[in-house]
């Protein structure tokens, strides 16, 4: 299933996967130490990993449709009305019309239509990566702000054990020659 191993004592608390049969696929793994993206093209794997512990900030844009479609349908009307109105009513201005009126209410039913995205980045300061993950909101089992909620519980876990683990010398041994 994986392209590659997980270390020691990482299991996957959470996978979200978008894939369109053998040609695509695109995954974003949180395990309990590491946020991984593979995506997968047809004859091309990219891999990219970032320790969760150095993810200073975690971005999440809303990608909407583009607004120019509602100003080209508001375009489309009156240029259609105004060349019904220079061709004085006659069959090749009603032709216009109706091309110029159908060409608009196929832009507006566009863009209600069109899918609405979620972009979460995760970016560290210290090495300048990011890894992004663009996602449609149509997704009923994805929630953004669950997803950075779990994924900042388990940063703090993680640095959390790390401090705890923490091997503090005796003084013994640092000074050990002063002594």
């Amino acid at each position: 299933m994986l392209d590659f191993e997980l270390i020691k004592n990482e299991n996957i608390v959470k996978k979200i996967d978008v894939s369109n049969k053998n040609e695509f696929s695109d995954t974003l793994l949180l395990t309990n130490k590491r946020l991984i993206k593979i995506k997968k093209e047809k004859y091309k794997t990219q891999l990219n990993i970032i320790p969760i512990e150095d993810v200073q900030e975690v971005e999440c844009n809303s990608i909407l449709p583009n607004s120019k479609s509602m100003i080209w349908s508001i375009t489309a009307f009156l240029t259609g009305l105004l060349l019904y109105l220079a061709f004085k009513e006659t069959m090749l201005g009603i032709l216009f019309f109706l091309f110029l009126i159908s060409l608009g209410i196929y832009l507006i039913v566009d863009h209600l239509s069109s899918k609405k995205y979620q972009k979460l980045i995760f970016k560290t300061i210290s090495n300048n990566i990011t890894i992004e993950y663009t996602i449609d909101k149509d997704r009923l089992e994805f929630n953004a702000k669950n997803y950075i909620q779990l994924f900042f519980k388990l940063r703090w876990q993680l640095l959390h054990e790390n401090s705890l683990k923490i091997n503090k010398p005796n003084r013994k041994q640092i000074f050990s020659r002063y002594q």
